[in-house]
């Protein structure tokens, strides 16, 4: 193991919780990497065993658990458990929406036992819903995507008249899915054809909109970083998205860490308006037309962005 910088806390084990059931999601074995080859003691909330993060070398212990999302008193008596198993205080660290909004909701009663930032509680899902954010947006005056809410193709005829195809159609709280089908969280639809059989899928559920930003694969953005108590961003990361999985409306796949200091300014001025504090994970768009980064999720958790100089393995 390389020499460590002296102020690296190697005694205080974290522990990387996941809610959903996408066992893929390369973030949190990013996270368990990370801690892990620092010599800390990392743990993991797992779904399946047989998943990359359960199989790290750096993982120090697991458990395969997979409570529902909303049911509040199993979660906190499983993460009450698995404190006191450890030991210890732990840095707890959502991976997921569902997980990181119950973190931020249920923070008096976790902090206790674990290590939390302490946000306005009802502010992540305000930022994770897809609706939510755009109004948010509209106040604030963040360049962002025009969207609309519909819950069916004949609502959101006026929108296409102006937006027309491709659309970017997006569950609103993605986090809510029950495991039962309907459509994925996110999907580029190029024919009103398509988009009848997304509603469809949808039963009812009414989805977003979003115009899609025309642009080359170097449009794509996204933004890391962490804010602490005084919601002043510590490290602040920004990188190129060059591939999805899936394709143009899916988790980075291949992405290349560059520097962009009007997009940086520009994002961390948002944080601070919105008195943010944690982790947080940005998509953004750049829009030739009229010359704007223009916001299109904002995730409060950990993303799951990959670094062309990086490989996920295990």
């Amino acid at each position: 193991m390389r020499d460590l910088p002296s102020d690296v806390d190697t005694e205080t084990p974290a522990i990387v919780l996941k809610l959903d059931a996408n066992v893929f999601h390369h973030g949190g074995l990013g996270v368990i990497r990370s801690l892990g080859r620092l010599g800390i003691p990392v743990y993991a909330v797992q779904v399946e065993r047989a998943t990359p993060a359960g199989g790290s070398r750096y993982l120090r212990g697991g458990w395969l658990w997979r409570p529902g999302p909303e049911d509040a008193v199993r979660i906190l008596a499983g993460l009450t458990c698995i404190a006191e198993r450890i030991g210890r205080q732990a840095v707890l660290i959502p991976t997921d929406d569902a997980g990181a909004l119950f973190v931020a909701e249920h923070g008096p009663e976790l902090r206790d036992h674990f290590l939390l930032p302490s946000p306005d509680p009802g502010l992540p899902r305000r930022l994770a819903d897809k609706y939510e954010l755009y109004r948010l947006c509209r106040r604030l005056g963040m360049p962002c995507a025009a969207t609309v809410m519909a819950g069916s193709p004949a609502e959101a005829a006026e929108f296409l008249d102006t937006a027309g195809f491709p659309v970017m159609v997006k569950l609103a709280r993605p986090w809510c899915r029950d495991g039962r089908g309907g459509p994925p969280s996110t999907t580029l639809v190029r024919s009103p054809g398509e988009l009848r059989q997304l509603f469809d899928s949808a039963n009812g559920t009414s989805l977003i909109l979003q115009e899609y930003l025309p642009g080359d694969p170097g449009s794509d953005w996204f933004f890391h970083g962490y804010c602490d108590e005084r919601s002043v961003c510590r490290p602040a990361f920004t990188g190129r998205k060059l591939r999805s999985y899936p394709a143009h409306a899916g988790v980075t796949s291949l992405g290349r860490a560059k520097p962009n200091p009007a997009l940086s300014a520009m994002v961390t001025e948002l944080l601070t308006r919105l008195a943010y504090r944690g982790i947080m994970d940005l998509d953004l768009r750049w829009d030739a037309r009229d010359g704007q980064y223009k916001l299109l999720d904002f995730n409060p958790r950990i993303g799951a962005s990959t670094s062309r100089s990086r490989r996920i393995c295990t």
